[in-house]
């Protein structure tokens, strides 16, 4: 396989360096307000309420992407669920979503906030026009760039 011994140890000091130059590569979590805005169910009873519950959530920006994000909320949210959300950070963004996953998260510390969240959710964004995907994917590239120093999201 190898035409020398001297490759073999070039790759394995090749490897080794850029093992190195990862693991000194910046790495910052930034966490950030999330205000949720539910919306009514079209299938809900017509004695329901029809107004909006609004939930306050925390985010941290390394778990955005321009196809979703990841959030820590205080109650459980039901998968499909639509909801409207703000990203409350440098700049505001807001954008509508869908529940795709909610999982209970109880690690029994504080670390992210003052305030228990107890659910982790997933929601995909449900873009309504191409402006607002492009929108979104700029926001996370300007993020990326101040969170990786100037490498953008893939």
């Amino acid at each position: 396989m190898w035409q020398s011994p001297n490759q073999r140890v070039r790759a394995i000091a090749n490897s080794k360096k850029r093992e190195r130059e990862r693991l000194q590569q910046q790495f910052h979590l930034r966490r950030v307000s999330v205000s949720l805005k539910l919306e009514p169910a079209a299938s809900a009873p017509p004695d329901a309420p029809a107004e909006a519950i609004t939930l306050l959530a925390r985010a941290v920006l390394n778990d955005l992407s321009p196809q979703g994000i990841g959030l820590f909320v205080s109650q459980q949210l039901t998968s499909g669920e639509i909801l409207s959300l703000t990203i409350h950070g440098h700049k505001p963004l807001e954008v509508r979503g869908r529940v795709v996953a909610s999982q209970e998260f109880d690690n029994g510390s504080h670390i992210l906030s003052q305030q228990h969240f107890t659910c982790r959710v997933g929601i995909q964004f449900i873009f309504d026009s191409p402006e607002k995907e492009r929108e979104v994917k700029e926001y996370c590239q300007s993020i990326a760039g101040e969170l990786l120093g100037g490498k953008a999201a893939a």
